[in-house]
C-alpha cells in the first residue's frame, strides 16, 4: 500500500461546513435529528421544534401539530412522507 498516493487523493478533496444556530433561525442550538431529501430539502431536529430548510433559510415549524417542541427524530419514506418523533 502506498501511503503517499492515499495522503495525495485525502488532499484533493474539499470539505467545506456551513453552521446554522437558532440566530440564523433553528428552534435551538440544540440538534437530536437530521434530515436529508431529494430537491435538496433538509431540516433538523431541535429541543425547540423541526427547523426546515427551504430556499436558502430556515422556517421554524414548531407548534404546528408537533405533539412536542424537542424533536428526537427525522424520517422520510419512499412516499415523501416525513415522521417526526417527538419526546
Amino acid at each position: 500500500m502506498d501511503r503517499d498516493a492515499g495522503t495525495d487523493c485525502l488532499a484533493m478533496r474539499t470539505v467545506s461546513f456551513t453552521t446554522w444556530t437558532a440566530l440564523d433561525g433553528l428552534g435551538s442550538d440544540l440538534v437530536g435529528a437530521m434530515w436529508r431529501a431529494a430537491m435538496d430539502r433538509c431540516g433538523s431536529g431541535t429541543l425547540g421544534g423541526l427547523s426546515h430548510f427551504r430556499e436558502g433559510k430556515y422556517e421554524l415549524t414548531t407548534r404546528d401539530g408537533l405533539s412536542s417542541s424537542v424533536v428526537t427524530a427525522l424520517h422520510e419514506d419512499h412516499d415523501g412522507t416525513l415522521w417526526i418523533g417527538t419526546k
